[in-house]
C-alpha cells in the first residue's frame, strides 16, 4: 500500500497531515487550507499519487477497524462511504471530485492534524 513512499515526501508547499487513530499511522503530503473543515491542519488538498495512497490506506484501517470511513473509486471521484450511516435509508457516499488543480480535498470531517516532521 505504502510502495513508492517517494510519493509521501512533501513538495513545495505542501505539509505532512495524518489522523492519529493508532498513534502509528502513516503522514501523507498536502497542501492545506487553514480555513477550510474543522479538522486541526484544515481540510488537506492531496495529489492524485497521494490520494491513491491515502483510499489505500482508509480501506485498510476499515478492514482492520470494522465502521471506519472506507474509500472506492468512481472514474476519476473518490467515494468516501461511512459505513455505519450505509444502513440509513437514502444515505449516499461522499463524492470527493478532483479540483481545478487536479488535487483532491480528502476527508473535510475527518480529524486531520499536521504530522511532526
Amino acid at each position: 500500500m505504502l510502495a513508492g513512499a517517494y510519493r509521501l515526501a512533501p513538495e513545495v508547499g505542501e505539509a505532512l497531515v495524518k489522523i492519529n487513530a493508532t498513534g502509528s499511522d502513516p503522514a501523507f503530503p498536502a497542501q492545506v487550507d487553514p480555513v477550510s473543515g474543522w479538522s486541526r491542519a484544515g481540510t488537506p488538498r492531496f495529489r492524485p499519487d497521494v490520494a491513491i495512497v491515502v483510499v489505500a490506506w482508509l480501506n485498510a484501517c476499515g478492514r482492520q477497524y470494522p465502521g471506519a470511513t472506507v474509500a472506492y473509486w468512481e472514474d476519476n471521484t473518490i467515494m468516501l462511504l461511512d459505513p455505519l450511516a450505509a444502513i440509513q435509508d437514502g444515505y449516499v457516499p461522499t463524492q470527493v471530485v478532483r479540483e481545478a488543480d487536479g488535487r483532491y480535498a480528502i476527508g473535510a470531517n475527518f480529524e486531520w492534524e499536521r504530522a511532526e516532521g
